[in-house]
Protein backbone atom coordinates (compact mmCIF):
# COMPACT_ATOMS: atom_id res chain seq x y z
CA UNK A 1 0.00 0.00 0.00
CA UNK A 2 1.28 3.43 -0.96
CA UNK A 3 0.59 6.80 0.60
CA UNK A 4 -1.86 9.03 -1.31
CA UNK A 5 0.64 11.91 -0.96
CA UNK A 6 4.43 11.93 -0.78
CA UNK A 7 4.64 12.60 2.95
CA UNK A 8 5.32 10.19 5.81
CA UNK A 9 3.62 10.14 8.13
CA UNK A 10 0.54 11.56 6.47
CA UNK A 11 -1.14 14.42 8.34
CA UNK A 12 -4.91 14.11 8.70
CA UNK A 13 -6.63 17.50 8.80
CA UNK A 14 -10.17 16.11 9.12
CA UNK A 15 -11.19 12.58 9.97
CA UNK A 16 -13.97 10.24 8.88
CA UNK A 17 -17.33 10.77 10.62
CA UNK A 18 -21.07 10.81 9.88
CA UNK A 19 -21.00 14.27 8.25
CA UNK A 20 -17.65 13.75 6.50
CA UNK A 21 -17.36 10.25 5.06
CA UNK A 22 -13.80 10.78 3.90
CA UNK A 23 -10.44 11.78 5.27
CA UNK A 24 -8.70 15.05 4.49
CA UNK A 25 -4.93 14.80 4.18
CA UNK A 26 -2.50 17.70 4.07
CA UNK A 27 -0.86 17.87 0.65
CA UNK A 28 1.45 20.80 1.21
CA UNK A 29 4.92 20.30 2.69
CA UNK A 30 5.44 23.41 4.84
CA UNK A 31 9.05 22.51 5.66
CA UNK A 32 10.10 22.41 2.00
CA UNK A 33 7.48 24.87 0.68
CA UNK A 34 6.14 22.52 -1.99
CA UNK A 35 2.90 20.87 -3.04
CA UNK A 36 2.58 17.09 -2.87
CA UNK A 37 1.15 15.34 -5.91
CA UNK A 38 -1.66 12.87 -5.39
CA UNK A 39 -0.50 9.29 -5.85
CA UNK A 40 -2.27 6.01 -6.53
CA UNK A 41 -2.67 3.92 -3.39
CA UNK A 42 -2.86 0.73 -5.42
CA UNK A 43 -2.55 -0.10 -9.11
CA UNK A 44 -5.59 1.67 -10.55
CA UNK A 45 -7.37 2.77 -13.69
CA UNK A 46 -8.28 6.45 -14.00
CA UNK A 47 -12.03 6.22 -14.68
CA UNK A 48 -13.06 9.85 -14.83
CA UNK A 49 -12.34 13.40 -13.75
CA UNK A 50 -14.63 16.38 -13.44
CA UNK A 51 -16.20 18.94 -11.16
CA UNK A 52 -18.52 18.01 -8.31
CA UNK A 53 -22.04 19.44 -8.48
CA UNK A 54 -22.52 20.37 -4.82
CA UNK A 55 -19.17 21.86 -3.77
CA UNK A 56 -17.63 22.55 -7.22
CA UNK A 57 -14.52 20.58 -6.32
CA UNK A 58 -12.31 19.04 -9.00
CA UNK A 59 -12.17 15.28 -8.64
CA UNK A 60 -10.48 12.22 -10.10
CA UNK A 61 -12.10 8.78 -9.77
CA UNK A 62 -9.92 5.66 -9.77
CA UNK A 63 -10.78 1.98 -9.75
CA UNK A 64 -8.37 -0.11 -7.68
CA UNK A 65 -7.46 -3.08 -9.85
CA UNK A 66 -6.53 -5.31 -6.91
CA UNK A 67 -9.28 -4.37 -4.44
CA UNK A 68 -12.09 -3.52 -6.87
CA UNK A 69 -12.85 -0.44 -4.74
CA UNK A 70 -13.37 3.07 -6.05
CA UNK A 71 -11.04 5.82 -4.80
CA UNK A 72 -12.30 9.39 -5.13
CA UNK A 73 -9.60 12.06 -4.86
CA UNK A 74 -10.93 15.63 -4.59
CA UNK A 75 -9.29 19.06 -4.91
CA UNK A 76 -6.88 18.20 -7.70
CA UNK A 77 -6.15 18.63 -11.39
CA UNK A 78 -5.39 15.50 -13.45
CA UNK A 79 -1.90 14.91 -14.82
CA UNK A 80 -2.91 11.89 -16.94
CA UNK A 81 -5.96 11.23 -19.14
CA UNK A 82 -8.92 9.02 -18.29
CA UNK A 83 -8.46 5.34 -19.06
CA UNK A 84 -4.77 5.22 -18.11
CA UNK A 85 -3.56 2.60 -15.62
CA UNK A 86 -1.26 3.99 -12.95
CA UNK A 87 0.92 1.84 -10.73
CA UNK A 88 0.79 2.23 -6.96
CA UNK A 89 2.83 5.22 -5.84
CA UNK A 90 2.81 7.04 -9.17
CA UNK A 91 1.51 10.62 -9.24
CA UNK A 92 -1.59 11.37 -11.30
CA UNK A 93 -2.98 14.64 -9.86
CA UNK A 94 -1.81 18.09 -8.77
CA UNK A 95 -3.33 19.81 -5.72
CA UNK A 96 -5.65 22.75 -6.29
CA UNK A 97 -7.97 24.96 -4.25
CA UNK A 98 -11.21 23.80 -5.88
CA UNK A 99 -14.25 23.55 -3.67
CA UNK A 100 -15.17 26.03 -0.98
CA UNK A 101 -11.61 27.34 -0.65
CA UNK A 102 -11.87 27.74 3.13
CA UNK A 103 -9.91 24.69 4.15
CA UNK A 104 -6.61 25.30 2.38
CA UNK A 105 -4.70 22.76 0.36
CA UNK A 106 -5.66 19.20 1.20
CA UNK A 107 -6.63 15.92 -0.41
CA UNK A 108 -10.20 14.85 0.30
CA UNK A 109 -10.05 11.05 -0.07
CA UNK A 110 -13.10 8.80 -0.25
CA UNK A 111 -13.26 5.02 -0.58
CA UNK A 112 -16.35 3.30 -2.01
CA UNK A 113 -17.15 -0.38 -2.25
CA UNK A 114 -18.62 -1.09 -5.70
CA UNK A 115 -19.04 2.67 -6.19
CA UNK A 116 -22.16 2.95 -4.04
CA UNK A 117 -22.28 5.99 -1.76
CA UNK A 118 -24.07 3.96 0.90
CA UNK A 119 -21.03 1.72 1.16
CA UNK A 120 -18.34 4.24 2.02
CA UNK A 121 -15.38 2.91 3.92
CA UNK A 122 -13.02 4.83 6.16
CA UNK A 123 -9.76 4.94 4.16
CA UNK A 124 -7.72 4.84 7.40
CA UNK A 125 -9.30 1.50 8.31
CA UNK A 126 -8.46 0.21 4.83
CA UNK A 127 -4.86 1.45 5.24
CA UNK A 128 -4.57 -0.37 8.59
CA UNK A 129 -5.91 -3.60 7.10
CA UNK A 130 -3.63 -3.43 4.04
CA UNK A 131 -0.50 -2.14 5.77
Amino acid sequence: MMSPVDMHPIIITQGFHAKHEAVDIRNYDRDNNKFLHHRAIEKSRILAHGVGKKYKENYILLLGLESGYYWLYCHNTPMVPDGVIVDAGLPFGRPDLSGDGNTGYHLHLELHRRGRKTERINPLVWFADHG
